[in-house]
C-alpha cells in the first residue's frame, strides 16, 4: 500500500511540475510577442524623418506621382460625445492602422474668426488677429465721394494694403452717420446742397429721394471696385442709424405692423412694409443684397411724397454683414431675402443684449449655417465676459471685434476666442498598415467641428483637405488631394449636446513604381486662398501646419 501510494505522489507530483513549465513557456512567449511584434509601438517607430515642404504643402522635390481619389461622401452621424476626450493611441493589426489623435484645447486662430483688434492696436501675448476692421472714420461717405462723380479710394486702398501686408483680410463698413454727439451725419456736401435733408438731431432723413437716390449711386461704384476681392473678409450693409448700426431713431423709425403680422405667420411680403422710413430701410438694405421696387415712395426736395422706381443688383461675391442693434423689421427683411448675409451686433458684453437669442432665434438659427455671426465689444463698464460668451455661445459666434475696451487681459480674450469660428478635430483615421506598389489603399477619416461655427467660402474660407505620404529619411512624398465637404462639418447645434461626426471613406490607387519603405502619414487642411495649412484642434503639428499620424509600410510585390 506504501509503495502505491508513493507511486501515485510521484505521478502527481510530475504532472504539477509539467504543467507548471507549460504556464512559464506561455507566458514567456507572451510577453515575447507583445513587445517584439511587428505591430508594436516602441521609440524606434516615433522617431519620424524629416520631409522638406513648402507652404502649400507640396514638396518642389516630390518623386512620387499624386494619385485620384473619389469620396463615398458618407453622411454625418451625429452621436459623438465630445466630451469623451481620447488620449493619443494606435492600433494596428496585420490590416490596417488606426490612429486616435490626442485633442488640442489650447487657444489658436485661423483664416476669417477670431478676435479683430481696435484698428492700429497689434497683437499681442500669442493672440493672432486674422481680419482687421476699418477705422470707420476716415472711410465715410463724405470722405470717399467728396464731390458729384468723383470717388477718392485711397483711404480705404491703404487700409486693405496694410492688412494685406500683416496677413490679414480687411471688412469694413462705409457709414453715413457717426453718433449723435459723435459727429454727427457724413453725407458730402453736395448731396446736402442737392437737397437731402439733416435733421435737426444732426442725423440725415434717410426717407430723402436725394439721399437714397446719391446713396445707391455710390454704392454701386463700391461694389463695382471691391466686390469678389478675396482679401475682403466682409462688408457691412450701411446706410441707416447712428454709426449706421440700424438702431431706432425716435424722430425717423415706425413700427409696419401689416409687415409683422404677415411675417410671424410665415408670410413674406415686401409690399407689406407700408411706412415711409420702412420703405427707406427696405431700398437701403436693396441696394447692397440686390432688389427692385417699382412703387416705392421717398420724399422729395420739396417735402412732397413721390413715388419712383429702382432697381439694385446687389454684392455678388463678398460677404456682407447686416448691423442690428433694435430695427428687428429690417433684419427680418434681408434675412427673408437672402439667407447667406451675415449678422452684426455691436454690443456684445452687455447683459440686456442676451434678449436677442429669445427675440431673433428662429433668424439667427438659419442665418449660422450658411452666414457669420460677428460681435463688436460693449464699451467697457457695460462688458461682462459672462454675459458675452452666453451670447456667443447660443449665437454660433465667429467674430468678436473690440473698438470699445482699452484694457482687456489676454488670458479673457483666449477664453472668449478659443471656440469662436470653426475648430476641425480629427477623431479618427484608419488606413492600410502595409501595401505593395499598385495596391489599392483604404482609407478612412472622421472629423468633427468643435467651435462655434461653420467655415464661410464667402468669406474665403475655402479649405482643402490634404493627405501625405512622406518616405523615411527622403523628401519623396506622395500628396492625396481628398474630396470633402469641409464647410459642411457643423457644430453642436446647443451648447452641451453632442458634436455631429463626418466620416468619409476613400479607396486610393498606390503608384506601380512606389519604392518599398517606411512611409510617415501627415495630414492639413489647406486655404485655398493663401495656400497655407489651418490650425488643427489635434496634437502633433509642426510650425508649418502639417500633422504627422503613423506610419504605411510598402513592402516588395
Amino acid at each position: 500500500m506504501d509503495d502505491k501510494y508513493r507511486r501515485t505522489k510521484a505521478i502527481f507530483t510530475f504532472f504539477n511540475i509539467a504543467l507548471i513549465v507549460v504556464i512559464l513557456v506561455l507566458v514567456g512567449f507572451s510577453i515575447f510577442f507583445i513587445f517584439d511584434s511587428p505591430g508594436s509601438i516602441s521609440a524606434e517607430n516615433e522617431n519620424l524623418a524629416d520631409s522638406t515642404l513648402d507652404s502649400a504643402g507640396f514638396n518642389p522635390d516630390v518623386i512620387m506621382v499624386p494619385t485620384d481619389v473619389n469620396s463615398s461622401d458618407i453622411e454625418p452621424i451625429k452621436d459623438s460625445d465630445a466630451t469623451n476626450e481620447p488620449m493619443e493611441t494606435i492600433e494596428i493589426d496585420q490590416e490596417t492602422t488606426t490612429y486616435y489623435p490626442e485633442v488640442n484645447n489650447e487657444y489658436f486662430s485661423n483664416p476669417g474668426m477670431g478676435w479683430v483688434f481696435r484698428w492700429g492696436d497689434g497683437d499681442f501675448d500669442g493672440v493672432d488677429a486674422t481680419i482687421a476692421y476699418s477705422l470707420r472714420s476716415d472711410i465715410s461717405w463724405r470722405v470717399l465721394n467728396p464731390e458729384e462723380g468723383v470717388y477718392d479710394w485711397s483711404s480705404l486702398d491703404n487700409q486693405l494694403e496694410l492688412a494685406i501686408q500683416r496677413g490679414q483680410q480687411y471688412s469694413f463698413r462705409v457709414y453715413t452717420m457717426i453718433g449723435e454727439s459723435f459727429g454727427g451725419h457724413q453725407v458730402p456736401s453736395w448731396v446736402v446742397n442737392k437737397g437731402a435733408f439733416i435733421l435737426s438731431t444732426g442725423e440725415p432723413d434717410y426717407s430723402s429721394c436725394v439721399y437714397q437716390e446719391e446713396w445707391g449711386k455710390f454704392v454701386n461704384a463700391l461694389i463695382n471696385r471691391y466686390d469678389g476681392n478675396p482679401n475682403i473678409a466682409f462688408v457691412d450693409i450701411s446706410g441707416y442709424g447712428n454709426f449706421n448700426e440700424w438702431n431706432w431713431s425716435d424722430v425717423q423709425t415706425v413700427w409696419d405692423q401689416e409687415w409683422q403680422d404677415n411675417y410671424e405667420a410665415g408670410l413674406v411680403y415686401p409690399s407689406a412694409i407700408r411706412s415711409l422710413d420702412g420703405m427707406a430701410r427696405r431700398r437701403l438694405a436693396d441696394m447692397f443684397i440686390g432688389g427692385s421696387n417699382q412703387t416705392h415712395r421717398c420724399k422729395d426736395t420739396d417735402s412732397t411724397i413721390t413715388t419712383v422706381s429702382y432697381a439694385y443688383s446687389g454684392f455678388q461675391s463678398t460677404q456682407l454683414v447686416m448691423p442690428y442693434a433694435g430695427v428687428i423689421q429690417s433684419s427680418e427683411y434681408v434675412i427673408s431675402q437672402d439667407p447667406t448675409v451675415g449678422f452684426r451686433h455691436d454690443c456684445l458684453g452687455r447683459a440686456s443684449s442676451n434678449s436677442m437669442v429669445e427675440q431673433l432665434g428662429d433668424e439667427l438659427d438659419i442665418l449660422w449655417r450658411n452666414a457669420p455671426i460677428v460681435f463688436e465689444t460693449c464699451s467697457s463698464d457695460e462688458f461682462a465676459i459672462g454675459s458675452a460668451y452666453y451670447l456667443l455661445e447660443n449665437t454660433h459666434g465667429s467674430v468678436v471685434h473690440n473698438v470699445n475696451i482699452e484694457n482687456i487681459a489676454s488670458d479673457e480674450i483666449f477664453g472668449l476666442s478659443e471656440n469662436l469660428g470653426y475648430r476641425y478635430y480629427l477623431r479618427e483615421v484608419e488606413y492600410t498598415a502595409t501595401l505593395k506598389p499598385g495596391e489599392e489603399m483604404a482609407l478612412r477619416m472622421v472629423w468633427e467641428n468643435r467651435g462655434m461655427a461653420p467655415s464661410y467660402p464667402r468669406m474665403g474660407q475655402d479649405f482643402q483637405l490634404m493627405f501625405y505620404l512622406v518616405k523615411e529619411g527622403t523628401n519623396k512624398e506622395i500628396t492625396l488631394t481628398l474630396a470633402a465637404d469641409i464647410s459642411g462639418w457643423m457644430p453642436s447645434e446647443r451648447p452641451g449636446e453632442a458634436v455631429p461626426q463626418n466620416e468619409y471613406e476613400w479607396t486610393i490607387e498606390m503608384p506601380e513604381k512606389l519604392e518599398t519603405g517606411i512611409y510617415t502619414t501627415k495630414v492639413a487642411i489647406i486655404d485655398k486662398r493663401t495656400g497655407n495649412p489651418i490650425q488643427l484642434a489635434i496634437s502633433g503639428g509642426d510650425e508649418s501646419g502639417f500633422y504627422t499620424l503613423s506610419e504605411i509600410i510598402v513592402v516588395d510585390p
